[in-house]
């Protein structure tokens, strides 16, 4: 059992190493406007970056059109009561498309300018993703 672990370590090592080979084009990018638990990310065509966190009173989303240099804040807690825990964005003909799910079952989406939620399902959904189509799908464990 012993060499098997090992191997695994090593095969695992081996392939951080083989990634560091291929790609140096890796960069950290520190999200931080104050106070906020940062717990998910998403990179749309265009190159905007958009990240969502929680506080104890809700979730934020902020945005970079800057590749993380600089962050505007574009959901805050009043758009979203409850803990996000998933965000997605496409870039679609009619433009950027978004959408993000909360601990309460919350599905909410975002064409540009405001924050829709769409439905609530009973439970804690975790993630979210969106087709070539437009068509989007989230995850979690729903309770009926």
């Amino acid at each position: 059992m012993r060499s098997l672990k090992f191997a695994f370590c090593f095969l695992a090592l081996l392939s951080i190493t083989i990634l560091r080979l291929v790609s140096s084009e890796f960069v950290v990018v520190t999200v931080n406007p104050l106070f906020f638990n940062y717990v998910g990310v998403a990179w749309d065509a265009n190159g905007d970056v958009y990240a969502i966190g929680n506080q104890v009173s809700g979730g934020v989303v902020v945005k970079s059109t800057d590749y993380g240099i600089t962050w505007t804040q574009i959901g805050t807690t009043s758009n979203f009561p409850s803990a996000l825990y998933g965000i997605a964005a496409r870039r679609l003909s009619n433009g950027d498309f978004l959408i993000t799910v909360d601990d309460a079952g919350g599905i909410f989406t975002y064409s540009g300018t405001s924050w829709t939620q769409q439905d609530s399902i009973p439970g804690v959904l975790v993630g979210a993703t969106i087709g070539l189509n437009g068509n989007a799908f989230v995850c979690g464990s729903v309770s009926y």
